[in-house]
C-alpha cells in the first residue's frame, strides 16, 4: 500500500507541481481546497503525511494557520511545515509538527525528507500498535 500524503498548499502551480512529482514517486495524494478540508479529510479519511502550507498573506495569520494546523492534526497524523515563511524545527515542534521543510526546495531535497518523515510516522503507528 502507498502512503497517503494530504498536501495543503495554497500556490497553484506550487500545489499542482509537487502532486504531480509525488504521484509519479507512487504516493497516494489528497490536495484540499481549504486548511478546513484539509483537516476534515484527516479527521475522517486518516493519512500518513501532511504536508502544511500557511493560510494568508498577512505574516501573523500564516503563524496562526500553521499552528491551528498542527493542533487540529495533532497525532493522528505526521504534520510538517511546508512554507516560504520563516519557521524553525522549534517553533514546528513547540506547535505540535514534526519539523519543517522549507521553499524553495531543491526536488531531490524535498523527497527525501518526506521519506525521512514518512518513516518517522510509520515509526510512530508500529510503536502505537504495539502498546
Amino acid at each position: 500500500m502507498s502512503a497517503k500524503i494530504v498536501l495543503f498548499e495554497d500556490n497553484p502551480d506550487i500545489r499542482e507541481f509537487v502532486s504531480m512529482v509525488l504521484r509519479e514517486e507512487g504516493y497516494e495524494v489528497v490536495v484540499p481546497e481549504s486548511l478546513t478540508e484539509a483537516l476534515e479529510h484527516i479527521e475522517l479519511h486518516g493519512a500518513d503525511l501532511f504536508l502544511l502550507d500557511s493560510e494568508g498573506d498577512d505574516p501573523q495569520a500564516a503563524i496562526d494557520s500553521l499552528r491551528l494546523g498542527c493542533e487540529r492534526a495533532g497525532p493522528r497524523v505526521t504534520t510538517v511545515v511546508f512554507t516560504a515563511y520563516t519557521v524553525s524545527k522549534e517553533q514546528a515542534l513547540e506547535m505540535g509538527c514534526a519539523g519543517v521543510i522549507p521553499k524553495p526546495f531543491d526536488l531531490d531535497s524535498l523527497l527525501s525528507q518526506i521519506q525521512k518523515y514518512l518513516q518517522l510516522s510509520r515509526g510512530q503507528e508500529a510503536a502505537s500498535s504495539q502498546e
